[in-house]
């Protein structure tokens, strides 16, 4: 019995052992101390005028990807602001204001850039990444 109870012992040893070894070794991070995996994140600057600037970060609650409209509508619903859109079929949706700034207003138009570009493609069909920088502007057409 007792030499069973030895072999059970070195079976549970070596198995933990190896669950261990296969472990990946990450030092904890400052910003995640217990190195747990973290949700993604997206930020999000939106430019009404040069004297009001507004940075966010939208954090995914769910592993699903939401689009950028999405997102924007979420983001403008938890400030509190108007937004509004206009669905162009194919093309997706167009943000056509959001609080008090509405397209056509002094000639600006709602533009959006992913980090630092400007996509070709409406805000519901693009899909976000992981720590992408999303900057709205406000600002008259670039075409």
């Amino acid at each position: 019995m007792k030499k069973i109870i030895n072999i059970v012992a070195v079976l549970v040893i070596a198995i933990a052992a190896l669950y261990l070894w296969k472990q990946p070794s990450q030092a904890p991070g400052r910003d995640n101390p217990a190195n747990l995996p973290t949700a993604p994140k997206v930020n999000i600057e939106l430019v009404f005028s040069p004297d009001r600037q507004i940075k966010t970060q939208y954090e995914y609650t769910e592993p699903v990807s939401y689009s950028l409209f999405a997102i924007t509508k979420e983001v403008a619903t938890q400030e509190g602001w108007n937004f509004l859109w206009e669905d162009y079929g194919e093309l997706g949706l167009l943000v056509t204001q959001i609080d008090q700034s509405k397209n056509g207003t002094d000639d600006k138009y709602w533009q959006y850039y992913v980090n630092g570009q400007m996509p070709q493609i409406g805000a519901s069909n693009y899909y976000p990444k992981d720590q992408d920088n999303i900057k709205w502007i406000f600002q008259e057409s670039q075409y």
